[in-house]
């Protein structure tokens, strides 16, 4: 089970839903004493901002926190940010942050510097002070697999108990229970590596023995439809022929065999392709000029 499979393409939204409580004067409008001498803007929380630049849902997409990805998880945020003179944020911190563990609150932080205010402006000239509070929303694009789209009706009627059962022990005698199973473990523990490689925090640990968790009950069910499709697709004797054969000496030596051979081959793909990459770039370089060190080996 290649967990690499929910990296599917982001498309992420945002949500700036900006609001706080009415301070003594609003900040930008120049307070008048008595005396009618103008006064700075009052310190206080910027209740109604005017911004100039905010992130757009691909920026979003790029700091949106890579477990939440993977989980297609959703999450809020909320950064209280000091306003420079030139409406630029500094010093953000975050105020609030739902679901909790997921780094949302540190994703919001890294879009802070996206955010610019049109400068509050006294007299002509633009003046600091105020703080704006900028909540943000982290939501994946609408899943294909969930909503909206078409479904494929499971119109195959249930194979032969009889047959089934004979199916099982093919499926069995070829994807075993509990090699897939230590299949999903090492996997998951490179899945933990590369989503956090700090450290987990303990929400994200609960969600990833979750994703495990779904992961093997994937993989039973994935083993039920590989047999009630042998059930459908081969008479009952020969399935039971091929049952025998897989489950004799002879059987099991090729299906081990075949196993290694698969495992070998999948873990030289990767090394493959890049083997590929560096000699389609060694035979461009023997017909353009390349950088030092792209092009072919001194002879």
């Amino acid at each position: 089970m290649a967990c690499g499979r929910w990296g599917a393409v982001l498309g992420a939204t945002a949500v700036w839903l900006i609001a706080g409580m009415a301070t003594a004067g609003p900040i930008g409008s120049a307070n008048t004493t008595a005396s009618g001498t103008p006064q700075l803007p009052v310190e206080g929380l910027i209740t109604e901002p005017d911004w100039a630049e905010r992130p757009t849902g691909d920026d979003v997409a790029r700091f949106y926190p890579v477990l939440a990805q993977y989980l297609r998880l959703s999450g809020r945020a909320t950064i209280s940010c000091p306003v420079a003179k030139a409406g630029t944020l500094s010093g953000c911190t975050v105020i609030g942050q739902t679901p909790v563990g997921f780094g949302f609150g540190e994703a919001a932080l890294k879009l802070s510097p996206l955010f610019r205010m049109r400068p509050q402006m006294l007299n002509g000239e633009p003046v600091s002070g105020g703080v704006v509070r900028i909540p943000i929303r982290f939501a994946m694009a609408p899943d294909a697999l969930s909503g909206g789209g078409a479904t494929i009706a499971e119109t195959d009627t249930a194979p032969p108990p009889a047959a089934m059962a004979i199916a099982r022990r093919i499926v069995s005698a070829t994807i075993g229970e509990s090699q897939t199973r230590a299949t999903i473990k090492v996997a998951m523990a490179r899945f933990r590596d590369q989503v956090s490689p700090t450290g987990l925090t303990q929400e994200g640990q609960l969600a990833l023995d979750l994703f495990e968790l779904a992961e093997n009950d994937s993989a039973t069910s994935y083993r039920e439809r590989i047999a009630a499709g042998y059930a459908r697709a081969i008479p009952e004797g020969e399935l039971a022929q091929i049952a025998a054969f897989l489950e004799s000496p002879a059987g099991r030596a090729w299906v081990s065999t075949e196993a290694d051979v698969g495992r070998a081959e999948a873990a030289k793909a990767v090394d493959s392709q890049t083997k590929v990459a560096i000699d389609a770039r060694t035979r461009l370089c023997r017909q353009i000029t390349c950088l030092p060190g792209d092009g072919p080996p001194a002879p």
